[in-house]
């Protein structure tokens, strides 16, 4: 059974941050049938967590039926290129805050670009990095499922095998993806005392627990990608080391000779590499670790794998902004490097 340190937050009958197991997905040219498979699936893991739901500009949240399965058909049946699509599906009624068990569509329909368009595209990438010096980078599919760790798919060797089953991952449609420990974090709270109440256990946990992880999806979206002047295509980066980390062979490529990074993964104890169409899983020990920094657990092996595919790491990460309470960036950033950081022998930095 995976185990997960106290993390969750409820105050008022409102549930802050709840602790899970999660699997995410990140796709630049999505196909219908790969974002009908995630749903599908993750619909049959939640089974009667699915309870609630809201979506597009919905002021409030609504039961989860049939109305709702409809909108999800028109979308993926009749998906308009470019428009986003997004819903949020959990066990958590109108203004009860977030559920450990929870579904997280962002759909972004973008057909894949012809080679006159292709060139097009790197042309104008190249007018806009030489004038500010970074990306503007192209909408990106999320698609985000996580489960109570009580819940029996949650045994890591079920849960991996159901990961590695998805269509995104037996046909290498993905960018990035990852699975293994996290929070889920109520950010649409609006009293001031509970969220500054969520910012504070959250800012707790990440500092302390470098093995759990956290969603913002608009952080990741603005510089997944790394822009290569002699590139048409744009290259892949991934956020950071979990017990999972889907890599395609682009992003590898980032740290190296694709075999030989490979080949240095296998030679970290308790690593397995996972063969994928253009790409691999790595997976980190036989099930996710919270890690304990107050205990000295740093988790080595993760810290050895984040030091080969270092140089593939997205290279900032934004905090949760509000006057009503923030997680600073410089904790968010503080979080993404977590691994790479060295620490004295008292355990500090």
């Amino acid at each position: 059974m995976i185990q997960i340190p106290e993390t969750d937050l409820q105050i008022d009958e409102r549930q802050l941050v709840a602790g899970c197991i999660d699997f995410l997905v990140l796709v630049q040219y999505p196909d219908p049938d790969d974002v009908r498979d995630f749903i599908d699936r993750g619909l049959g893991a939640l089974g009667d967590r699915a309870k609630f739901y809201i979506a597009d500009n919905m002021r409030d949240c609504a039961p989860f039926g049939d109305k709702a399965m409809s909108k999800l058909d028109t979308w993926l049946s009749r998906p308009r290129p470019f428009k986003q699509y997004w819903m949020q599906i959990g066990e958590r009624g109108p203004r009860l805050g977030v559920s450990a068990g929870s579904l997280d569509i962002d759909f972004r329909p973008r057909p894949p670009l012809s080679p006159a368009q292709l060139e097009a595209r790197h042309a104008a990438d190249q007018r806009i990095f030489d004038s500010i010096g970074r990306m503007v980078t192209p909408p990106v599919t999320h698609l985000r499922l996580t489960l109570p760790v009580e819940q029996a798919l949650a045994d890591p060797a079920m849960f991996r095998d159901w990961v590695m089953d998805f269509r995104f991952a037996q046909r290498g449609t993905f960018v990035a993806g990852h699975a293994g420990l996290a929070i889920n974090i109520d950010i649409s709270v609006g009293s001031d005392r509970l969220r500054a109440a969520m910012v504070s256990r959250v800012a707790s946990v990440l500092a302390r627990h470098p093995g759990i992880g956290w969603h913002n999806p608009g952080s990741m979206t603005c510089d997944l990608f790394r822009f290569f002047p002699d590139r048409l295509d744009l290259v892949p980066q991934f956020l950071r080391v979990h017990w999972l980390t889907l890599l395609r062979d682009e992003t590898l490529g980032l740290c190296g000779e694709t075999a030989k990074v490979k080949n240095a993964l296998t030679q970290v104890p308790g690593v397995l590499i996972h063969p994928l169409p253009g790409g691999i899983a790595v997976q980190i020990g036989d099930a996710p670790q919270p890690g304990d920094l107050t205990k000295r657990d740093f988790l080595n092996d993760y810290r050895a794998v984040a030091r080969i595919l270092a140089p593939a790491r997205l290279p900032k990460h934004s905090g949760i902004t509000g006057d009503r309470g923030a997680f600073p960036e410089a904790a968010a950033q503080a979080w993404l490097e977590a691994f790479e950081r060295d620490y004295d022998a008292g355990g500090g930095e």
